[in-house]
């Protein structure tokens, strides 16, 4: 008998027992699957919540399927998801068990944290820094960024490079956030590490690894064992993780006693932890910075990639963009965060932005005791995922849900509902950076649409889609070429101090990253 043998007879035993010994009796009804293996191999690996969403037509905005046994649970509506993962949150902020997560140490980064102190204290420590008050210390951050964006652009007009453009912006903005030192070349090891490490974590997320979900058992064989390359992956990414966190740190600290630390989220972490932490604590802070570092990544680059697609797409919405912005600028100077409140429509755009591709399709959670929902069964240990696609696509929640509509958000009569309440999560597990990425995206898209007119290239003709693993949806390619339309304002970016000198940005000691 085979390895490959025994492994199959385990999950075929596996599944018959949960199968005949499973508590069926009122879970929400839903497509049928096959024998022993329920669903597994039918979820699609690309884009699942178009499948999702297209079960729901059928089944409605709650039915079951099934993985070898186990009831998973989906939600296709706002209100199914609001009533369970938020005015329910104390029952459902767990995550499923995410074993991969586990072997690479992810399980120390927020999102893969389980509600308990530590989740506490990094939450507490998110709050303390992004305040509004707090958030304002990163102003000039956001705004140098956006300049960066800005000169990148203007010397490629054609947009032959926007993602790597778009990286450098959004890495200077993670990296100085996170830890004080703006690295500026997207190729730099510390950028490159994050980006993998995002992708990692998201492909982690998203179910990828999910074999290893079903087989608990394999992390305890012996590692010759055919098989194990899994287990492997894992163990390597853990070293690649620690790695990452311990040099950012060890900058910050050699900054800090120096008495030279730039104002950081890490830096400042450590500041308010007392001088005698234990070396848990210490790891714990690490953690917290790797995951305001790679985690806000993706959502960044997404976002911004869906907006420049998004006004090269629409030019009468771009266009009303831009007569806001010049009637509060007057050509004369680029956007702050104090012109906000001035900016009514490009605040619309940025939660239409967030509708359109939601960067987080689908969020997982797990079901902390037996539970019911309008007369279903919801038992312990349920996995339910939340289909944020299909709640974007909702026609009773967004009319003519595939048109892109920002003044739907300026319309107070009506009772919208707005991405921001469930683009980045739900209830207690909502994305405690939320503040910052509204920030960035908002001075971004601001200063972008103040300096530039955006127009299709004329290779893409529609909306398509490709995903990072299963968390991750994105815009396929920003399908945009780009036009100066405020060439005084490009002027104004080159002038900048900072920016004049931006090969130097980086302190000798982040040399050693």
């Amino acid at each position: 008998m085979t390895y490959l043998d025994l492994v199959l007879i385990v999950v075929a035993a596996l599944a018959l027992w949960r199968v005949l010994g499973g508590r069926h009796q009122r879970l929400p009804p839903g497509p049928s699957g096959r024998p022993l293996l329920g669903h597994l191999g039918l979820i699609p690996k690309v884009q699942p919540w178009l499948w999702f969403t297209e079960l729901a037509r059928k089944h409605g905005e709650i039915y079951t399927l099934r993985i070898l046994g186990r009831p998973v649970i989906v939600l296709n509506s706002f209100s199914a998801i609001d009533d369970i993962f938020i005015k329910r949150s104390n029952k459902y902020s767990n995550k499923p068990r995410r074993l991969m997560g586990e072997l690479a140490g992810l399980t120390g980064s927020m999102s893969f944290m389980d509600p308990g102190a530590l989740l506490r204290n990094a939450r507490k420590q998110f709050a303390l820094e992004l305040n509004s008050r707090g958030l304002q210390r990163y102003y000039s951050t956001m705004d140098f960024a956006s300049r960066l964006l800005v000169q990148d652009l203007a010397s490629d007009l054609g947009c032959l490079k926007l993602e790597d453009h778009v990286n450098r912006a959004v890495g200077v903005v993670s990296t100085r956030i996170s830890f004080g030192h703006g690295v500026v070349d997207p190729a730099d090891p510390v950028m490159s590490q994050a980006r993998e490490l995002a992708d990692f974590a998201s492909n982690v997320l998203g179910g990828t690894y999910i074999v290893l979900d079903l087989l608990p058992f394999l992390p305890s064989l012996p590692r010759w064992v055919p098989g194990m390359d899994l287990v492997k992956l894992g163990e390597k990414w853990k070293v690649r993780l620690l790695n990452l966190a311990d040099k950012t740190a060890r900058v910050v600290q050699k900054d800090l006693m120096a008495g030279s630390a730039p104002t950081s989220f890490m830096s400042n972490v450590y500041s308010r932890m007392d001088a005698n932490m234990e070396p848990h604590e210490e790891h714990n802070a690490r953690m917290i910075a790797v995951t305001m570092f790679a985690g806000g990544m993706l959502p960044l680059q997404s976002a911004i990639l869906t907006f420049l697609h998004a006004m090269a797409l629409n030019p009468q919405s771009q266009r009303r963009a831009q007569g806001e912005l010049d009637s509060v600028l007057g050509g004369k100077r680029l956007p702050t965060m104090d012109d906000r409140p001035a900016l009514p429509y490009l605040t619309a755009v940025l939660s239409e932005t967030l509708r359109w591709v939601p960067v987080g399709p689908l969020i997982s959670r797990k079901a902390l005791e037996d539970d019911e929902w309008n007369g279903y069964f919801i038992p312990k240990g349920t996995t339910l995922v939340a289909n944020n696609w299909a709640v974007s696509r909702d026609p009773n929640v967004y009319p003519d849900p595939e048109r892109w509509m920002p003044e739907r958000y300026l319309d107070k009569s009506e009772d919208i509902v707005n991405p921001w309440d469930y683009a980045f999560g739900y209830g207690r597990r909502k994305c405690p950076g939320l503040p910052m990425t509204d920030a960035v995206l908002f001075q971004l898209f601001a200063t972008l649409l103040a300096v530039f007119e955006f127009e299709p290239s004329g290779q893409v003709e529609q909306q398509t889609l490709q995903t990072k693993g299963a968390a991750l949806c994105r815009i396929d390619r920003a399908d945009c070429v780009a036009r100066i339309r405020m060439p005084q304002l490009v002027q104004l970016c080159q002038e900048s101090g900072e920016m004049n000198a931006v090969q130097s940005l980086l302190p000798d000691s982040a040399a050693g990253l």
